[in-house]
């Protein structure tokens, strides 16, 4: 009797992990655990694989709209850079225009800077000629005058002096009657044999 009294003290008193369970109560609760921890692994596993899913079409609907993007980005890029390409082309080539303009308006300034140097020059050599025409032709005239005023000096010649001389200080011709007394007056310093005095 005291025995079992023990037993029963020390079961009683002993801490209450120590005790196992018993068989009702593991039949009990065992598959009631077992149970709810699948269930719960299950709801787990379909919520990871709705959000995989969802996590995978979010990022192909992204990767579709990048894709997109990025074809947009490469055409407009392709585009701007065909278009900048052709600006600076046309850039280029309107320059080239320019300076080719600018290259024959130089030229055609040159040219008729050249056109008035040479008109110039043939002006001057022109003007020079009809100088040298005048000049010859008053020097030939001078040359027939000394050539009229020796004949004349020649012809009416006095032993001491000459109408010549007088002659040589009018530059129009005297008059008749001038002439005539001069005439008279050398006809008569001749036949006198006398000087003849002005």
């Amino acid at each position: 009797m005291l025995g079992v009294n023990q037993t029963l003290m020390a079961t009683s008193s002993s801490p209450p992990f120590l005790t196992s369970p018993q068989p009702t109560e593991l039949h009990q609760h065992a598959p009631l655990h077992f149970t709810s921890f699948h269930s719960h692994h299950r709801v787990l596993e379909s919520g990871l694989e709705c959000v995989t899913l969802e996590e995978q079409s979010r990022s192909q609907d992204q990767i579709g709209v990048f894709s997109d993007w990025d074809a947009d980005w490469r055409e407009k890029g392709l585009s701007s850079s065909r278009a900048s390409v052709r600006k600076k082309k046309k850039k280029k080539k309107k320059k080239k225009k320019k300076k080719k303009k600018e290259e024959e308006e130089e030229e055609e300034e040159e040219e008729e800077e050249e056109e008035e140097e040479e008109e110039e020059e043939e002006e001057e050599e022109e003007e020079r000629r009809r100088r040298r025409r005048r000049k010859k032709k008053k020097k030939k005239k001078k040359k027939k005058k000394k050539k009229k005023k020796k004949q004349v000096r020649k012809s009416v010649m006095c032993p001491q002096t000459s109408t010549v001389q007088y002659l040589e200080h009018f530059s129009t011709p005297p008059s008749d009657e001038l002439c005539e007394h001069l005439c008279t007056d050398l006809t008569e310093a001749l036949e006198l044999e006398r000087p003849f005095s002005l």
